[in-house]
């Protein structure tokens, strides 16, 4: 039976009349460790513990995607606000419980966390250099690498070297090329018999030429037709600012003065401007805040940290930490990897032959 289908039926029972009202609400094992009973919450998810504390509702039932995990969401008799395994909120009197989270199904790896990516198809699974063959590391995502290096070619210098052909410059581009010079040199048909792709156009030396953009060719939308300008492309196409109608994201804002600004004189948005900060951040000033103004709030049982994370008031800034584990129940979902929980199991980054 599933997660989802084992923790439907536990919260048809044990969320009656529970959320906004305290009590305890333990439920049967369902995929949790030996020792462990599953304590239904709020939004119809849960966690696994040794016992079950006594558990209110924020408004709202805090589920999934719900109230954020903040003490003025919770009833006063149980102020501290917790998370459970599908991040939704849930009340307690004192500190938040130290909790594990079912297993997808009895003896299987726990869930991919959400909005993470599955390991990629094709390759063995691994929690460590140990489980793949020799040489081969086990990693998040598959070896990158370009194989064989790509130059420049130079078969030509003038027309004269292509016998009828012409003597066309070229660069080569993309990440695999050789060190040097990405120029090269190839000897083509003339335009006049081979024509010219639709955005270019043909010259009577037989060879082809981008057509500017003030002869028929329309700059992409993030730049604008600037024939002469220096950061002008072969087409006359340079850079749009957000001042000439380019749109920044939402959020930034335009400001071609601000110390960040992007190329296209897009500045962070500060906080106090509408930008809304991550949860666990505050809009506030002082020397811990970010590029928008928002400044972390330290860990605690009213501001707890995230998915896979231990809260160490000793770290910098929030003091969540990626949680140490020595197995999966340890994790709130993924799996335990090189002694730490990730958020799927790693891959052996050599496909088996």
């Amino acid at each position: 039976m599933s997660i989802a289908v084992r923790v439907a039926a536990l919260m048809a029972v044990a969320l009656a009349g529970a959320c906004g009202s305290t009590g305890t609400s333990a439920g049967t094992a369902g995929g949790c460790a030996p020792g462990e009973v599953f304590c239904a919450t709020c939004g119809g998810a849960g966690f696994c513990a040794q016992g079950c504390p006594g558990i209110a509702c924020p408004a709202g039932d805090g589920g999934p995607g719900g109230d954020a995990a903040a003490a003025s969401g919770c009833p006063a008799a149980t102020p501290t606000s917790c998370l459970d395994c599908s991040g939704g909120a849930f009340c307690v009197s004192g500190a938040c419980p130290s909790t594990t989270c079912p297993r997808a199904d009895a003896g299987a790896p726990l869930a991919v966390c959400p909005g993470a990516s599955p390991p990629a198809g094709g390759y063995p699974t691994c929690r460590s250099d140990a489980d793949c063959p020799t040489g081969v590391p086990c990693a998040s995502q598959p070896a990158g690498g370009c194989g064989v290096c790509l130059g420049a070619q130079h078969e030509c210098k003038t027309d004269a070297d292509c016998h009828g052909l012409v003597c066309e410059p070229y660069v080569v581009t993309g990440p695999c090329q050789c060190g040097g010079s990405p120029s090269g040199t190839r000897c083509v048909q003339k335009c006049q018999v081979t024509p010219c792709a639709a955005d270019s156009q043909c010259l009577s030396t037989g060879l082809c030429q981008p057509t500017p953009c003030g002869a028929g060719y329309a700059c992409p939308s993030d730049l604008a037709c600037k024939p002469g300008n220096a950061s002008a492309d072969a087409r006359g196409c340079a850079t749009k600012l957000c001042t000439e109608g380019f749109a920044c994201a939402a959020d930034q804002q335009c400001d071609p003065t601000a110390t960040l600004a992007d190329v296209h004189g897009c500045g962070p948005r500060l906080c106090s401007n509408g930008y809304a900060c991550p949860t666990g951040w505050r809009c506030a000033a002082g020397p811990l805040d970010d590029a928008h103004g928002c400044a972390p709030i330290p860990c605690s049982g009213a501001a707890p940290c995230g998915v896979n994370e231990s809260c160490d008031p000793s770290q910098p800034g929030r003091g969540c930490v990626p949680r140490p584990c020595t197995g999966d129940s340890s994790c709130d979902c993924g799996a335990c990897v090189e002694g730490t929980c990730r958020s799927s199991l790693w891959i052996c980054t050599s496909p088996p032959s």
